[in-house]
């Protein structure tokens, strides 16, 4: 009993949150029954007339995810593809390799004849769910859905396991305030400030709540969705990338040469290098940040990280 009134307890303060959030109650209620990571459901075989395989874009959202899938589509001229169907901007999405899961296809140019490019998010990025173990977040990494308007997911499937993955990394401080710009065109009624946004994150998660560090949660959620994601690394061929080094024309290349997909040079799109973000961390929040993030990265992961890390300013 006392953990089915606590479970209450957390989803009622969960609710009460994202309306503080989204400043509107119905839309608050769909975010929370929407987001929660699909169950897992049986796996399909492959459609075996055509010779398609599967290669992951793993991205913590708003790392850089839509620029990698658009340049890959433009310059390849082969479609790219997406564990998640949103029927009200893609409603004629047909599924791809596997006849009844997906992936669902992102255009309408030709099928790779290769590998085909497939957006995941995986799990733990959600607002509300700071913890994730890493059998749940491969699970996630897999599991297909169609989404109507209103966050139904009309339909779910799985696949196996992909044999390549591209591991996309954007600047911490960066990958953060372009999530807050993102729920900021995402969320009705009002535009919360950075700051506001950062309070609200923090107060969805009990053991964060009254921390100095601007949006520690969403910190913690990137370090450890980058951790889960770099464990995959062995049973994956995985070929990292970092958002910012896009503004090298053999980085898409590099890609496209990894996909084994035609590069037509000059149809891709235009990068607009690092925004400047920095004007919203003091030199000391920064300093407790890279602290937090080394503690809660794993040796893999800070290894990467250290890129961002020793680079000017």
């Amino acid at each position: 009993v006392t953990i089915h009134l606590e479970k209450l307890r957390s989803d009622i303060i969960r609710l009460l949150s994202l309306i503080l959030l989204t400043g509107h109650w119905l839309f608050a209620i769909v975010w929370l029954c929407s987001c929660s990571t699909p169950a897992l459901s049986a796996v399909e075989p492959p459609n075996t007339s055509n010779s398609t395989k599967i290669a992951w874009l793993l991205s913590f959202p708003n790392s850089g995810t839509t620029y990698t899938l658009q340049s890959v589509m433009g310059r390849s001229n082969r479609t790219a593809a997406s564990n998640t169907c949103l029927k009200w901007v893609h409603d004629d999405a047909m599924p791809t390799v596997y006849p009844d899961s997906g992936p669902y296809q992102l255009s309408s140019h030709d099928l790779p004849e290769t590998y085909l490019l497939t957006r995941t998010h995986c799990a733990g990025h959600y607002p509300f769910r700071l913890k994730v173990d890493e059998d749940e977040f491969r699970r996630a990494c897999r599991q297909t859905a169609v989404v109507e308007r209103l966050g139904y997911k009309s339909k779910q499937g799985s696949y196996p396991d992909p044999d390549k993955a591209i591991h996309l990394w954007r600047d911490p401080f960066d990958n953060i305030i372009s999530r807050w710009n993102h729920a900021r065109r995402y969320i009705p009624i009002w535009k919360p400030s950075f700051r506001w946004y950062c309070r609200i994150m923090d107060r969805l998660v009990w053991p964060l709540r009254g921390s100095d560090m601007p949006c520690k949660s969403e910190f913690y959620r990137y370090v450890v969705w980058h951790n889960h994601a770099s464990s995959l690394e062995g049973s994956i061929h995985v070929r990292h990338v970092y958002y910012e080094d896009y503004d090298d024309e053999e980085t898409m290349h590099g890609v496209l040469e990894f996909l084994e997909l035609p590069d037509r040079q000059g149809s891709g799109l235009v990068f607009t290098s690092n925004k400047g973000y920095g004007e919203f961390y003091s030199p000391e929040q920064r300093r407790d940040v890279w602290q937090y993030l080394q503690e809660h990265a794993t040796s893999a992961v800070w290894s990467r990280l250290e890129t961002y890390y020793s680079a000017p300013g």
